[in-house]
């Protein structure tokens, strides 16, 4: 089965250096942007960019590719549902969080000379919302890299995550990977 990999994290918390190190293709909402009409952010535009964005994923497993990066902020569960929705019935989808701080972040852009980034680096800081265990409200250590959201909406490693499954039989919409191991009920209690 494919995989796309989702990154998570603030702007300059070293997604795209992190990507750059796999040799996957990298799928980039920035890039797009700057192709597309040469600015950081043009509002009016975005729904283009994310239709282009969805896009070049799909041209790119169609393709042969094995695996791709979307290499974006997504820090809320919006922004990631819309990855599971699209691909996870053909891919497994994975989210690689780089949980570098808000301050590092500001101190990143501050040493790059764009300050313009910094209002954007706090809103999203404050609206970050990683499913439970993987909040950065309840931080966990070690915290994980990545983790793996299935077709039915649960997050794998969460307690109970398989769960009351509300997309119907485990075998047939569960992506490899995000099924429990056979004894993981026995795990928890």
């Amino acid at each position: 089965m494919s995989r796309l990999i989702v990154t998570v994290g603030l702007p300059r918390a070293g997604k795209t250096t992190w990507a750059l190190t796999t040799g996957h293709p990298i799928v980039n909402p920035d890039s797009i942007r700057y192709a597309l009409h040469g600015q950081r952010f043009f509002a009016p535009a975005e729904p283009f960019v994310w239709a282009m964005a969805f896009a070049m994923v799909d041209a790119l497993f169609h393709a042969g590719h094995e695996a791709v990066i979307v290499d974006a902020t997504n820090v809320s569960t919006k922004r990631r549902e819309a990855w599971v929705e699209r691909f996870a019935s053909r891919a497994q989808v994975t989210f690689h969080v780089i949980s570098t701080d808000s301050a590092t972040c500001i101190e990143r852009a501050k040493a790059e000379g764009d300050e313009t980034i910094i209002p954007v680096i706090e809103r999203m800081a404050r609206e970050w919302d990683l499913p439970v265990p993987w909040s950065r409200a309840t931080p966990l250590s070690p915290t994980p890299k990545e983790y793996v959201s299935c077709a039915c909406g649960k997050v794998a490693g969460a307690p109970g995550w398989w769960e009351n499954c509300e997309a119907g039989d485990a075998a047939s919409h569960h992506p490899a990977g995000c099924l429990p191991p056979p004894d993981a009920a026995k795990d928890e209690t």
